[in-house]
């Protein structure tokens, strides 16, 4: 019975290590997340434009805090990076349109324009925390789209700034994964080795 005991402390005492090595990585890896995310508004040519994901980096805070980085499964333990299925994009609908990538121009159209322009869309604006009368929305653009915006605005629509751009997915998450996957062996090892001298100190007697 003892030994039964001290085979299942030793067990513990392994995985709350691994848990707290784990745990201690995180900080680093969300800092690269953060700096690609940032690097997304070095899209953001035209000043006017609305979908500056600098706008919305709180809110991608909040989701990064809550992601589950590190994950325990029975006596197993995992490191994991946020990825399009297990990231909370709940308000980030434009942060997660910008990693799917955007095929075709797109325009962005202000809540104030759209009844002055005739349209009546079900869509959800890229600024969804917004006040309504300060929505704006993202359209594919046409040739009749603009030219209506010309004449009955006085001025074009700005041009989304990541139409026609690929999955920004490995600029935002992409260093981490490599980040994690080149470090974690060393982080195993230097658990082991810590564990490794908390049982020779709790049981050095035996």
């Amino acid at each position: 019975m003892e030994l039964k005991r001290a085979v299942n402390n030793i067990n513990m005492i392994y995985k709350i290590t691994m848990e707290e090595t784990f745990t201690s990585k995180i900080p680093a890896v969300m800092d690269i997340i953060l700096d690609g995310y940032d690097a997304l508004s070095s899209f953001v040519i035209d000043t006017r434009s609305m979908s500056d994901p600098a706008q919305l980096k709180e809110q991608f805070m909040l989701s990064l805090n809550k992601f589950e980085f590190v994950r325990k499964e029975g006596n197993t333990i995992f490191f994991e990076v946020p990825d399009m299925d297990t990231f909370d994009f709940t308000d980030l609908e434009l942060i997660e349109q910008i990693l799917e990538g955007t095929v075709g121009e797109y325009v962005e159209v202000p809540h104030e324009a759209l009844s002055i322009l005739g349209i009546v869309l079900n869509l959800i604006p890229i600024n969804v925390l917004a006040e309504p009368q300060d929505r704006v929305y993202i359209m594919e653009a046409n040739d009749e789209l603009k030219a209506r915006a010309r004449r009955l605005l006085g001025y074009p629509l700005v041009i989304f700034p990541f139409s026609d751009t690929p999955s920004q997915y490995e600029l935002v998450f992409g260093g981490a994964n490599t980040y994690v996957e080149e470090n974690i062996d060393s982080w195993i090892d230097t658990a082991i080795k810590e564990a490794n001298n908390k049982v020779s100190q709790t049981y050095k007697r035996i």
